[in-house]
């Protein structure tokens, strides 16, 4: 918690960003929003509890974050029986990725606290209701998942934010940034938006090297904040790649590689449902890292 809001060299700010990285088991199967952004409709099969259990044996190190998403894991029928499973097994590091919705009841945060949930990645596409409920398609997901923030300040739980970068917040993004000062999140990630599902196409996907610069802008305005982006090729963001963390999707075989990846000393790739939508016409005069 001492990197609230303190000035930070951009060593600092990158070693931070790189080290939040947890492992990530997926547990959820339902979902209390209808994002147009979703990733995962249909993507991901069911698993069975026994399949989640394995997954937990096969972690050698119960020290490390093992971090509960998919969908919506707060939802979960199953996720008391799952934390339960954890902690038996000595992990008592978990945090969750969530929506933030449940978290409007501060019994179900306190109760996620005895079972050692110590951390939480919320996602925020917008500044007010009218924004992030168009994007959610969910009426009073935003009140619900502020109301959740509020919750997590007051309880002194650290949380870091996700803004799914999208066409439709993309000249909002300070915006959304100035909105979080007030719950202090420990950190602000801005994640690029996975084509697939509803979001295909040019409506809702930005194009890369669009945003780029208003996030890197954003990186180097507010210095006392820690912010990062995920699932941007480190060759499109030049100088600023070391606050870049390449995308969490690549082993699920969504990304391919082009000419340019070849000489590249990350092994990132890009998207291959972007491709589709925008070509590579934008990587042709772009240095590989080496």
């Amino acid at each position: 918690m001492k990197y609230y809001f303190t000035t930070l060299s951009n060593l600092n700010r990158v070693d931070i960003i790189k080290k939040i990285l947890p492992t990530f088991l997926y547990i959820g199967t339902e979902c209390n929003n209808n994002c147009i952004f979703c990733t995962e409709g249909g993507y991901r099969n069911d698993k069975s509890l026994k399949d989640i259990y394995k997954e937990f044996d096969k972690i050698k190190d119960k020290n490390s974050e093992i971090n509960l998403m998919g969908k919506e894991p707060s939802i979960s029928k199953d996720l008391f029986k799952i934390l339960e499973y954890a902690n038996q097994k000595g992990f008592t590091n978990l945090s969750m990725t969530s929506n933030g919705r449940m978290l409007s009841y501060i019994e179900f945060i306190r109760k996620l606290q005895c079972f050692n949930i110590r951390s939480f990645g919320i996602t925020l596409v917008g500044h007010n209701s009218k924004l992030h409920d168009s994007l959610t398609r969910a009426e009073g997901s935003f009140e619900q998942t502020v109301n959740g923030l509020k919750n997590l300040k007051d309880l002194k739980i650290p949380f870091l934010i996700n803004i799914v970068v999208l066409q439709q917040n993309k000249n909002y993004l300070e915006n959304i940034v100035q909105f979080l000062l007030d719950y202090r999140p420990r950190n602000i990630n801005f994640l690029f938006a996975i084509p697939g599902y509803d979001a295909m196409d040019k409506k809702t996907i930005p194009q890369m090297t669009e945003v780029i610069p208003i996030i890197t802008k954003l990186i180097h305005k507010y210095k006392n904040l820690i912010i990062g982006s995920v699932g941007f090729p480190n060759c499109l963001m030049g100088k600023d790649e070391t606050y870049n963390v390449q995308c969490l999707e690549a082993s699920y075989n969504r990304t391919t590689k082009i000419n340019i990846c070849n000489e590249c000393k990350y092994d990132c790739g890009i998207f291959k449902s972007y491709i589709d939508i925008y070509g590579t016409d934008e990587f042709e005069n772009v240095l590989p890292i080496k």
